[in-house]
């Protein structure tokens, strides 16, 4: 989590985002899943990994403990590597998690 969001803060062009999920996206074998947490919107999370076969599977938005001074809402994003040639669209979860513990799907 750290490393994406530091590379946010220093590269708007998500270069060194982009090199990370290279380096993530080489260590997983087909059909594998890569997981991070992310405090920056889920989209810029998702772009790092735009030029890579994977697709998103679920996005968990969790939520935060009233008043707490951390960012407003953190996002849990799973990817999938899929081969090359891999064409079928899975439906896109998205649950979201309050901090009280209960849960929907979106």
């Amino acid at each position: 989590k750290g490393t994406f969001d530091t590379f946010d803060v220093y590269d708007e062009e998500n270069v060194f985002a982009r090199k990370a999920a290279d380096a993530c996206f080489h260590s997983l074998t087909t059909d594998g899943y890569i997981i991070t947490a992310t405090c920056r919107p889920f989209q810029r999370r998702i772009e790092c990994f735009n030029h890579l076969p994977v697709k998103v599977v679920e996005i968990c938005e969790i939520g935060k403990e009233p008043n707490d001074k951390t960012p407003d809402r953190i996002y849990i994003v799973c990817l999938q590597k899929v081969s090359e040639k891999d064409t079928i669209e899975k439906e896109l979860r998205k649950t979201i998690v309050e901090f009280d513990g209960s849960y929907r799907v979106a």
